[in-house]
């Protein structure tokens, strides 16, 4: 299976944005990503329910390389880690990162917007795959900076990588460019170190469900441990 992941594979599609698209996923993964979505949600169907009544974003981490390092049990996560592996190996320069996580994100209808924000780290990555199709209702916003964006206006916008300072960046550069990625279901998108990003508010007709990956530069320090579940409040 892990010689063919794309139904049609292109070269990447990088550019100074901070996003390449990398393909769209062939049916054996599809089929094997939506299985393991099935069993994980089966698995914690209260936090589930709860999450869609309060409108509030879950996450459920499926593995980490923090703590035990111990797999959720759902049937088929062992087929699914071989692949996430496979598919964080094949993404990113040869022996450069390593994988961290991976697991699901789901926005349901009504969901508040994320602040801006850059992933964990700064030297983090991810990939994101959405089994549900990223719309001007749901979808993922990143930003785009200047190109002589100074390293002082930069480090002072990003002090905190939870909440980076927009406000500041717009005061202290020349435009900061806001877009949207909208693809179809099983795209897989891989999003740069440093990106800054948020998902949006979830105003559309069907919960937003992506499967994530994150990978850090190889030497750099563990993150600390995550619950399995989370709920944004």
């Amino acid at each position: 299976m892990h010689g063919q992941p794309f139904q049609s594979p292109v070269p990447s599609q990088d550019d100074p944005t901070g996003i390449a698209l990398l393909g769209v996923l062939a049916g054996p993964e599809q089929e094997l990503l939506q299985s393991v979505y099935r069993a994980s949600l089966l698995k914690f169907g209260d936090e589930w329910e709860r999450s869609i009544a309060g409108k509030e974003t879950f996450w459920i981490n499926l593995w980490q390389r923090s703590g035990s390092g111990e797999k959720m049990p759902v049937e088929g996560i062992d087929e699914l880690d071989a692949w996430a592996r496979w598919m964080a190996d094949n993404a990113y320069p040869e022996d450069s990162v390593e994988l961290d996580g991976y697991g699901w994100v789901v926005n349901p209808i009504g969901s508040r917007p994320q602040e801006w924000h850059i992933d964990y780290a700064h030297d983090y990555s991810s990939i994101f795959i959405p089994l549900t199709r990223l719309t001007e209702h749901n979808c993922i916003q990143y930003l785009v900076l200047p190109p002589a964006l100074s390293g002082e206006t930069w480090s002072r916008a990003t002090a905190d990588l939870d909440r980076v300072d927009i406000e500041y960046l717009v005061d202290h550069c020349d435009y900061v460019s806001v877009r949207q990625l909208l693809v179809k279901p099983f795209s897989v998108t891989k999003l740069d170190f440093q990106t800054i990003h948020r998902a949006i508010s979830n105003t559309g007709d069907f919960h937003r469900s992506v499967f994530w990956l994150s990978v850090k530069k190889k030497g750099e320090e563990l993150l600390p441990e995550e619950p399995l579940v989370e709920i944004a409040h």
